[in-house]
């Protein structure tokens, strides 16, 4: 995500620093002339009136002045974080949206960027803060609905995820992002269906991101479609060759469909490209486990636990890998560490372990 709300930026930021020095002494000049038609009108009380009226375009013109100064000074600090965010230096780019705040505390942008900044550096509870404060001064500030849609999507708030990724459509449905945050939401939920079709409402609006074709693949292979599913992750991979993810899904569908030695080809080609994906470790030991080679499988999950080890399947499977090759202490390690990250697998793990102990039984 990175969508970056603007208000007025003036181009340069030299020429804006300029402005404010001309403004500056604009200032000072107009309160110098306003000392003066004060003391005139003590001195000189027979002038009242001209000298009224001139004390009123006097404190009017500082008043305007003022206030452009302060509006150019937030858009300053506006550009200059956007900039810092570009580069991800987003504790800079915070500094610089809360400096210009105190310019101009009520721009929506300005809560809207410090938000997204917030949420890239991992502050999401601040950061959900500023978009809801965003959205109070501008219910229409797309940038706000799309960057929260995604930070409640990370919260595991799907629900919530949904209904900002709708409200932005809604302002602007030729929008990818929202589409694409609502379909990480439904997904989430299990709603496979949804999550397809915002996931084709991104390629229609996008068709040349690989990534967009990629999804679409996930979704194709959840829902059964596994020719669908090869077909967008090959289309992928046209797109950009050096696509790791697209070639581990693609490994995935055709492990899925039975052809072992194409998925290995596949999971090859991701850890070329990737070799510290956990991910791919372990699909590719999954393959060599189905083709019956499990010291190679073996091999393969100890990499992708040494790559993430917290990486609860792994250990479960590198556990059975174990059982099978009669390592009984190695394996009940893996299968009490697999069950301290993720006591929900439980009921699984047992269910894999007996199943493997009663094929180890008929082949005594």
């Amino acid at each position: 995500m990175n969508l970056i709300a603007t208000i007025e930026p003036i181009s340069l930021f030299g020429l804006q620093i300029f402005t404010l020095l001309i403004g500056g002494f604009s200032l000072v000049f107009l309160l110098f002339c306003l000392g003066c038609a004060l003391s005139d009108l003590l001195s000189k009380p027979k002038l009242r009136t001209r000298h009224l009226l001139t004390i009123l375009v006097l404190s009017l013109s500082v008043i305007a002045q003022a206030q452009n100064s302060r509006a150019i000074s937030a858009s300053s600090y506006l550009e200059r974080g956007n900039t810092w965010t570009a580069k991800g230096e987003y504790e800079n780019a915070i500094e610089d949206y809360s400096l210009g705040l105190a310019f101009e505390p009520n721009s929506a942008a300005l809560y809207a960027n410090r938000g997204q900044a917030r949420m890239l550096k991992g502050e999401l509870e601040v950061a959900s803060k500023d978009f809801a404060r965003a959205l109070q001064l501008d219910s229409k500030i797309i940038e706000a609905w799309v960057s929260r849609s995604y930070l409640r999507y990370m919260q595991g708030d799907y629900d919530g995820s949904v209904n900002d990724a709708t409200s932005a459509i809604k302002l602007n449905p030729r929008l990818p992002e929202p589409y694409h945050n609502r379909g990480l939401a439904y997904e989430a939920k299990g709603d496979y269906n949804s999550a397809l079709t915002d996931y084709e409402a991104v390629l229609k609006l996008k068709p040349k991101v690989p990534e967009n074709w990629n999804c679409r693949g996930a979704m194709r292979y959840r829902l059964g479609d596994f020719s669908g599913a090869i077909a967008d992750q090959t289309q992928a991979i046209k797109l950009n060759s050096q696509f790791a993810g697209a070639w581990m899904d693609r490994g995935i569908v055709r492990l899925a469909q039975g052809d072992v030695a194409a998925a290995l080809k596949d999971f090859d080609k991701a850890l070329e490209l990737n070799p510290r994906s956990s991910v791919a470790w372990f699909n590719r030991a999954q393959a060599w486990k189905v083709k019956g080679e499990f010291t190679k499988a073996l091999s393969d999950y100890d990499q992708a636990v040494a790559f993430n080890p917290k990486h609860a399947d792994a250990r479960a499977q590198r556990g059975i890998i174990n059982l099978r090759m009669g390592n009984e202490a190695a394996a009940q390690t893996d299968f009490d560490e697999c069950l301290r990250l993720d006591p929900a697998l439980k009921t699984a793990l047992e269910k894999l372990i007996t199943q493997e102990k009663q094929e180890l039984k008929s082949k005594q």
